[in-house]
């Protein structure tokens, strides 16, 4: 297995070990949904079309995203920011640009195309020619590792930390102000920042990890924190929250689910919720005895079809497997393919992205594959 690279030099199996006995003190409880969809099996195609050779045993992809020319650019775990394009690979890292580490959380491009990088030393912005690096000596950063960055039109840069005691959000408004939102300072459930989505309106969602029974989703819109969804609030069946995705009207939340429900068991899933009427369905993916209900990465299609893919180790579903699947935008169907496709059973999906064609991509180990729904 992989280290999680949410949690630097923890590996996962110790890691989920942690996790779980932490929220097994913690508990809050989940809810059920009376009106949830039945799910209906259907095959995925994986189809391999790149491959980061180069990449040593102990690196593997944690990030990649499509530039408004179709370019492809892939994080790896340990060795920096690769270009991908046709069949040149160019390499960025420590060594050959002025990237400040090798260790790259998140990548953001931005409505004008600029690359914005998150990194264990600060954050860059390279736009394709020139460079400017962000660190702890010329930014108010608590400490300097970056795990979200997000940059809206009004070139509002957000910054999310996952440092339980000093992490949060950091905001640098139009006019270069830079505001800090901790537990602490604010309405922010939790200091450990997971994922950061940009709305069509500019604004926020952030979602967090729970720490002493707090965390959700929350909005960040007018230079603050307004909205904050959790268990006790929205019905969420976590208030420890890993992917989250944005449409129109809704907030869809994936569950990587080391949280115990009432029987002991980590359930997980997937919900998709609207912040206006709280109207909130679920989806449970190892309904299908296929694969589990552990959310390691979502991507919206921009059809509003939800992908998604799973982890392969579940206490709670004695026969699952890693898979990927798609909730249509009707939210009437789970389609999920593991056991019954080309699709191996003990890999880890890292992250999903969609190409300038509409087509789907999902990264594992050091391949890239293009996915078909049969």
């Amino acid at each position: 297995m992989y280290p999680d690279f949410r949690f630097p030099c923890i590996k996962i199996p110790t890691f989920r070990i942690l996790l779980l006995s932490f929220a097994a003190l913690l508990f809050i409880g989940c809810k059920n949904q009376d009106s949830d969809p039945e799910p209906v099996i259907q095959t995925i195609k994986l189809s391999e079309v790149h491959n980061l050779a180069m990449l040593d045993n102990e690196d593997f992809i944690v990030d990649f995203q499509f530039d408004q020319s179709g370019t492809l650019w892939v994080v790896a775990f340990w060795s920096g920011l690769y270009r991908l394009s046709g069949d040149e690979i160019t390499s960025f890292n420590t060594s050959n640009s002025p990237l400040p580490d090798n260790r790259i959380n998140d990548i953001f491009i931005d409505h004008l195309n600029r690359l914005w990088i998150a990194t264990n030393n600060g954050f860059a912005k390279y736009d394709h020619e020139t460079w400017e690096v962000y660190t702890i000596e010329n930014t108010p950063l608590a400490i300097p590792r970056i795990s979200q960055i997000s940059v809206n039109k009004q070139e509002e840069i957000l910054l999310g930390n996952g440092d339980v005691l000093n992490g949060g959000l950091l905001f640098r408004n139009q006019e270069g102000i830079w505001k800090s939102f901790t537990a602490g300072n604010s309405n922010l459930p939790c200091n450990v920042i997971y994922e950061i989505e940009l709305t069509e309106s500019d604004d926020f969602w952030i979602s967090t990890a729970q720490f002493q029974g707090v965390g959700g989703v929350v909005k960040f819109e007018n230079e603050t924190i307004g909205q904050v969804l959790n268990v006790e609030n929205s019905g969420l069946l976590y208030n420890h929250i890993d992917n989250i995705e944005i449409d129109e009207e809704n907030i869809w939340i994936g569950y990587w689910a080391a949280i115990f429900n009432e029987f002991g068991v980590p359930e997980g899933g997937i919900q998709r919720v609207n912040p206006e009427s709280n109207n909130i369905m679920s989806f449970f993916p190892n309904e299908t005895e296929l694969v589990s209900n552990r959310i390691t990465a979502m991507k919206l299609h921009s059809d509003n079809s939800l992908w998604f893919a799973t982890v392969v180790d579940d206490p709670g579903c004695e026969n699952c497997f890693s898979g990927i699947g798609v909730i249509p935008a009707s939210g009437n169907i789970v389609a999920v393919s593991a056991l019954n496709s080309d699709i191996a059973s003990n890999i880890y999906y890292t992250k999903l992205n969609e190409d300038n064609l509409g087509n789907m991509y999902v990264a594992s180990e050091h391949s890239l594959y293009l996915l078909e729904l049969k």
